[in-house]
């Protein structure tokens, strides 16, 4: 991953003088150099608005889940009440989400009755790592796997760590996207 990271970097850096050799050189190409005020204006300038997209969100939320699903011990259940519990508790959940999307006039349909394009869609990943949270969070507490808040606290920081290496990725592959996207006619 280190090395993806760093050719990346690379690509990022070295699109600034070839963004500016290319427009200099061929300037009926229609290129726009990064290297110009306008250039560098929408570098600084734009950086946070294009980075804001939902797949962060995701990407963070994703390793939240995951953190706290790996300290749950979830993956690797011991058979009991906790158990049992918890498995009522995904299924009234999927039952609450069957019910705001399967049924007529559902809530999270678009407004033609579709799951494509409606808030279901939209947010398909932050329900799925919400069921997989509360389900973790459940069986981590019943199994005085989480005890504290604190704890708790540690194994979603311990996901974001997990996740920090994508976290870094997207951002230097949106960026390099962008870049590209900007300087191009």
């Amino acid at each position: 991953m280190p090395s993806v990271l760093c050719l990346l970097l690379f690509c990022e850096a070295m699109l600034f003088p070839l963004s500016w050799i290319i427009s200099t050189a061929w300037q009926d190409s229609g290129v726009v150099s990064l290297l110009s005020p306008d250039g560098i204006r929408w570098f600084i300038g734009s950086h946070a608005k294009l980075l804001a997209t939902p797949y962060i969100i995701w990407i963070i939320l994703i390793g939240i889940s995951a953190g706290i699903l790996q300290g749950s011990k979830l993956t690797k259940p011991k058979k009991g009440f906790a158990l049992q519990f918890t498995i009522l508790v995904f299924l009234l959940q999927l039952a609450a989400i069957v019910l705001l999307t399967f049924t007529p006039h559902a809530v999270l349909l678009s407004a033609t009755g579709r799951l494509l394009g409606s808030s279901f869609s939209a947010g398909a990943i932050p329900m799925l790592c919400f069921v997989t949270c509360t389900c973790a969070i459940t069986y981590g507490t019943l199994d005085s796997r989480y005890t504290t808040l604190r704890q708790l606290y540690l194994a979603a920081l311990n996901g974001i760590s997990m996740a920090a290496p994508y976290i870094l990725l997207y951002i230097l592959v949106a960026q390099l996207y962008h870049s590209f996207m900007y300087i191009l006619p």
